[in-house]
């Protein structure tokens, strides 16, 4: 079973999910909420782990 963390909005939400073992993280610490016109730019440009990003 994979773990997602919602929510992490600061470093030290981030540094609580590492050392948790979550498997990935969503929330504004990583990407502020964006129209999905800039979502759709962004993930052309390769940067897709912003959105979505594996930390194990």
């Amino acid at each position: 079973m994979e773990i997602v963390a919602e929510g992490v909005e600061v470093k030290e939400d981030w540094e609580l999910v590492k050392e948790l073992g979550c498997d990935y993280v969503q929330g504004f610490y990583r990407a502020k909420p964006m129209r999905n016109e800039d979502l759709i730019d962004l993930l052309r440009a390769g940067k897709n782990s912003l959105i979505f990003l594996c930390i194990s």
